[in-house]
């Protein structure tokens, strides 16, 4: 029984350690799916004067759409309504948001030569922080994985 219980601890630090790096993987696609997002965004204001509502039909992601952004952006005329109903399921973090808030709460208010300029600024800050999540990635998995898997392992030594 007392393996059994050891058995249970280092299992659970390897779950803590999984969900970890799943919302870490999601946080990266949800980034990455607000930068397409964004290019798409430029393109159909631009090229086509595309209202919130047309932007929602040719743009598909499954990050976007599992989150509920796409289907709430389908359903309003307002850009940053549709992110505030997706908000509470997003993975992403203060300046992420940030970055998308100013966006969206700009777009719609200003004229076309400053939105377009507002999109492109979004766009080269969302790459940064992109490039940074897939640098900061695959360390800080392996680091919390080490972590867990210390602590799951100081437990069973003090247990034995």
């Amino acid at each position: 029984m007392r393996y059994f219980g050891l058995f249970i601890i280092v299992f659970a630090a390897a779950a803590v350690s999984w969900e970890y790096a799943k919302h870490m993987k999601k946080r990266f696609r949800e980034c990455e799916g607000f930068l397409f997002f964004f290019e798409h965004m430029r393109i159909g204001i631009s090229s086509f004067l595309h209202s919130p509502r047309k932007l929602s039909e040719g743009f598909s992601s499954d990050a976007l759409r599992s989150v509920g952004f796409l289907p709430a952006l389908a359903e309003s005329d307002d850009v940053l309504e549709a992110y505030k109903k997706a908000e509470g399921s997003l993975s992403l973090s203060r300046e992420e948001r940030g970055v998308i808030e100013e966006l969206f709460s700009s777009v719609g208010s200003c004229y076309l030569s400053d939105a377009l300029r507002l999109i492109d600024r979004a766009s080269e800050k969302m790459k940064v922080r992109r490039a940074a999540l897939a640098a900061e990635y695959p360390k800080n998995v392996r680091l919390f994985t080490s972590i867990s898997v210390t602590c799951a392992l100081g437990i069973v030594i003090l247990l034995i």
